[in-house]
């Protein structure tokens, strides 16, 4: 009994251990089949998840699209609108170029007019210019004239004077005769009777009569040709001016000319393009003529009496002084100065213009000119200031000649500068030895002549230096005074008078920094 209980509990164990692992087995398929079902719910939440995600993207991009198709419409709109705009400004530019173009056409065809206008003008002004000639030339004729007529009143003279010597000699041999009578009539005759006394009375009175009707005669005549004299000297003079001022005149409408010639070459460069038009005002600039406003002393004391405005215009061979624009336009000219017969022009030292304003100085620069190229006004004859009245040098024994110069001692107790080192010159109390050229007015110190250097240039006058005439003039800043003397200074190195007498100067002469 006990084996058969035994076999049944084994039976039974072995069921149950059999069973056991059954249930083991199938408990770790659940687990197995579990994890995967929870592996399988995670990738499905995954999807779940990222589709969630990818419908938001699409949500948004769908927004996005929907906003920037809005924009696109908005933004087609706008094109539209601009396109429109544009269309319309095209159509105003199209007109508005057709409107320039015409414009254009128009003011190109003034431009030609006014081409022509200055031609007929340039004809008229060489008209002009060819009467004045015209008239220069008898104007010459007559003065020759008259220089013939003047010269046949010197042999009037000449022999009125010796026909009266020849009446005054024939009187004292008749006085001489009758003395001689009267001495051999007293010498033959002691007693006269009273009929010859009274003849010879009456002899002595008809002389008389005649002599003091020859005598007035001969004052006749005499205030006759003096009279004569005076009106062919007042015409003469008179003839002279007019000369003159047809000379100055016609050196006028020659610098009109020029200036004209100028414009119109300038013209017929700018009407070349239409951009010319938008220039048409614009002033012309040329080194061969320049014109400005520049000051001239009224006297020549500056303090007293001040500076005289000047327009001045330069050409190719004048410098042309007017007092006001008007006489320019009216070609009424006060001064003009022959550009070959100047000299230098330079800028002035404290020690030059000693009487003018120290202020003004820097503004100041001086013409150096000969006289004979000089014309005037009749009213202008005052202005003009003489180197040897400016400075009254005399004839000294102790004169230096060196290169052309003639050198006196000075001293300057004022700022004045050396010409040839840039040592000082003055000194209020001791101020050390110097010299300067009576000609050309150069400064140098003593020393320079003592050591016998060769740096002194060569005066730069070579003839009598009465002749010679300084203009002092002011401009407006400093920098128009130093625009004025370079442009000055290239116009006498072309046409001056240095260039027209070359042979005259030593060509292996330094030229002088002045």
């Amino acid at each position: 009994m006990e084996q058969l209980q035994m076999k049944e509990l084994q039976d039974s164990l072995e069921a149950e251990q059999y069973f056991s692992t059954l249930y083991k087995t199938q408990t770790n398929e659940l687990r197995e089949e579990l994890e995967e079902k929870n592996r399988i719910n995670k990738e499905f939440e995954e999807e779940c998840a990222s589709l969630k995600h990818q419908c938001q993207i699409a949500i948004a991009r769908a927004d996005s699209e929907a906003l920037a198709r809005s924009i696109a419409e908005e933004t087609v709109a706008d094109l539209e609108k601009e396109k429109t705009m544009k269309e319309l400004e095209l159509k105003d530019l199209l007109a508005k170029h057709r409107s320039e173009v015409n414009s254009k056409e128009v003011i190109l065809n003034s431009l030609k007019d006014r081409e022509m206008e200055l031609k007929k003008i340039n004809e008229h002004l060489s008209k002009d210019k060819d009467d004045i000639s015209r008239q220069l030339k008898q104007l010459q004729d007559e003065f020759n004239k008259k220089v013939g007529s003047s010269e046949e009143i010197d042999k009037l003279k000449s022999k009125l004077q010796t026909e009266s010597l020849l009446k005054q000699q024939a009187v004292n041999k008749l006085h001489e005769i009758l003395n001689r009578k009267d001495l051999r009539e007293i010498k033959g005759k002691s007693k006269i009777s009273n009929a010859d006394l009274r003849r010879k009375e009456k002899d002595l009175k008809k002389l008389q009569q005649e002599l003091s009707q020859e005598r007035d005669k001969f004052n006749q005549t005499m205030s006759n040709f003096q009279r004569s004299i005076q009106e062919l000297t007042m015409q003469c003079n008179e003839e002279s001016a007019a000369r003159q001022r047809l000379q100055m005149e016609l050196d006028s409408k020659d610098s009109e000319i020029e200036q004209l010639q100028l414009k119109l070459a300038a013209l017929n460069s700018e009407t070349a393009s239409l951009s010319s038009a938008d220039n048409d005002g614009d002033e012309i600039h040329s080194d061969s003529m320049f014109e400005g406003w520049l000051s001239i002393p009224s006297r020549q004391n500056i303090k007293r009496h001040g500076w005289k405005k000047q327009y001045v215009v330069v050409s190719s061979r004048k410098i042309i002084f007017y007092d006001s624009e008007n006489d320019k336009q009216n070609t009424d000219p006060g001064i003009v100065l022959d550009l070959c017969k100047v000299f230098h022009v330079r800028s002035v030292t404290q020690g030059d213009v000693i009487r003018a304003d120290s202020k003004d100085i820097p503004r100041i620069f001086q013409l150096l000119y000969a006289g004979e190229g000089e014309a005037r006004k009749t009213d202008e004859q005052g202005n003009s200031l003489d180197v040897s009245s400016m400075r009254n040098f005399e004839d000294k024994p102790g004169t230096t000649i060196h290169k052309g110069h003639e050198f006196l001692n000075i001293s300057y107790h004022m700022p004045t500068t050396c010409e040839v080192c840039p040592k000082p010159m003055w000194n209020m109390f001791r101020p050390p030895p110097a010299l300067e050229c009576r000609r050309c007015r150069i400064k140098i110190h003593k020393d320079h002549l003592d050591k016998k250097e060769d740096n002194v240039p060569p005066c730069k006058l070579h003839y009598d230096p009465s002749y010679a005439k300084e203009l002092l003039l002011l401009a407006p800043s400093v920098d128009d005074q130093q625009q004025w003397v370079v442009r000055l200074s290239r116009k006498i190195q072309k046409c001056g008078f240095k260039a027209n007498n070359s042979n005259a100067i030593d060509s292996s002469a330094k030229i002088s920094p002045r």
